[in-house]
């Protein structure tokens, strides 16, 4: 199974996520989680830096309507622990969960991420 979604690259994104990833990057506040910081990394590099803002601005601002290097939603597997919470990108990891059809059981979990919303305003199922 691989979780996939290509559309709505605007919904939950605001001024307000530019703001709290600019406290981020010039250090007066610090995104809680790693699923945030998946959320920031929005040019897809590895990294969290002003190309992510200069991406999220172009979105609003209409002169874009995708991000150049990512899909609008990420998603990991609930059960996935990451090494280091700050550094998500230390590891790969997956958004492909591999199960035996002959397995009795949940298949698995996974946490939604919508790239660039960084106070959570997307809807979980979006339309």
């Amino acid at each position: 199974i691989s979780f996939y979604k290509e559309d709505n690259y605007l919904e939950g994104i605001s001024v307000a996520d530019l703001v709290k990833l600019r406290r981020h990057i010039l250090s007066l506040d610090t995104l809680n989680s790693p699923y945030k910081y998946i959320a920031a990394d929005v040019n897809n590099d590895g990294r969290i830096s002003t190309l992510d803002i200069i991406e999220i601005q172009r979105l609003l601002l209409g002169i874009q309507s995708t991000f150049n290097n990512n899909s609008s939603w990420r998603f990991v597997l609930e059960e996935y622990i990451f090494p280091d919470p700050r550094n998500p990108w230390l590891e790969d990891f997956s958004s492909i969960y591999t199960f035996s059809v002959l397995r009795y059981g949940d298949p698995g979990n996974f946490i939604a991420i919508k790239i660039g919303d960084l106070d959570g305003t997307a809807p979980l199922l979006p339309d």
